[in-house]
Order: C-alpha cells, then structure tokens, then sequence
C-alpha cells in the first residue's frame, strides 16, 4: 500500500501553518540556514546570534529535518495527507536535479541569478565573498552543505 504525502517547497513556514490549521511552528534546515540564526554544524538556532539580537528563542519555529513527516494537511481536499517534506525554493532546485553529491551545481534564474555548488559535509570557507548554507538534512543524517 502507497502512503500519500506532500512536499511543500518554497516559503514552506507559512505553507506548513496554513495546511494544519497553526498546529505546527517549524522550518526545515534549508529556510532557517538563510536567515543566518542558525548555526550550521549543530543545525540549531545559535544561543550566541540570538542574544546579540536579543531574539527570545521561544519566538522561533522549531528547526525540522528536510525529508520526515510533519503532520496531516486539516481541510479541503486534501485532509488526511500527510506532509512529509519541506524545503527552500533553491535548495529545491538542487533537489529537483538530482545534486545530493559534492562537487554538483545548478544554476537558477527567476528574481535574481543563483549558482548553488553542493561542498558535501564539509564548511568551506571562501575567501572570495561565497556563503555557506545548508542544502538539506534528511531524517537524522548529516546535514549536505552549499556554496552559493
């Protein structure tokens, strides 16, 4: 028997609260990367930046692996399925073209120009203004780094 589920890509904070009716608070590791909080060796919000910013903790979604069952979508025609992913728009790219392993790229054009180069597990530190950012983390495995 097939089990239904559903990937929500792009803005998939506000998407998530919508289909379940606000029961969940989360973001997966792609969205909260890009908001520069979050520390990408533990894969959680870093306690340092939060009280530099003096950002209560309790105020931010709980960070959620990229691939595991989140909840059930709660009305329309769609109640019952259950929502087993959430990604960034271009990680998602990355993730529509097969780039899981080091040394693939994508580049993406739509509101501005992005190459995005998978760097495996490892932070590498550019020395010409590249930021690192997380790719995805599937259930409980090591999260796959980006240059972009």
């Amino acid at each position: 028997m097939c089990a239904l589920s559903l990937l929500i890509l792009g803005s998939s904070k506000r998407s998530l609260k919508r289909l379940t009716d606000r029961k969940l608070h989360v973001t997966e590791v792609s969205n909260a990367s890009r908001t520069l909080l979050m520390n990408i060796k533990t894969l959680q919000w870093d306690p340092v930046l939060l009280r530099f910013f003096r950002i209560k903790p309790s105020v931010l979604p709980k960070i959620v692996s990229s691939s595991q069952v989140y909840g059930e979508v709660e009305h329309g025609s769609l109640k019952g399925v259950k929502i087993g992913g959430l990604i960034g728009d271009q990680q998602g790219a990355l993730v529509g073209n097969k780039c899981f392993h080091q040394g693939e790229a994508k580049c993406t054009f739509g509101t501005g120009a992005f190459l995005l180069f998978n760097t495996g597990n490892d932070v590498v530190k550019s020395g010409n203004g590249l930021l690192t950012t997380v790719h995805s983390s599937y259930c409980n495995s090591r999260s796959i780094l980006i240059s972009e």
